[in-house]
């Protein structure tokens, strides 16, 4: 069996296309990292919500978080920066 490789953070690889590396981490385990390795994107970023499968297989958006391009750098694979926008956005829903 095949040892699962984290960085720094706790992200690992979920998975891997010729043209997309996909993250996920244990601690956020409703957020999904995905890096686009194509030639002239500028910011080549997309962080998104959503919910893995039981199997671990699958994971579907649910469309609360959705940065992409420029706004998603700040936030990929930055643990700090995505628990702190899910705060804000727990209470701008709690103020509605």
């Amino acid at each position: 069996m095949r040892k699962i490789r984290k960085d720094k953070d706790g992200w690992y690889l979920f998975s891997k296309t010729p043209i997309t590396k996909t993250f996920i981490n244990d601690d956020l385990p409703n957020i999904l990292c995905r890096r686009l390795y194509v030639p002239g994107v500028l910011y080549p970023y997309e962080v998104r919500s959503g919910k893995l499968s039981d199997d671990g297989t699958t994971f579907s958006f649910d469309g609360k978080i959705k940065k992409l391009g420029l706004a998603a750098a700040n936030y990929y694979k930055s643990k700090s920066s995505i628990k702190t926008h899910i705060r804000y956005l727990n209470k701008k829903k709690e103020a509605a």
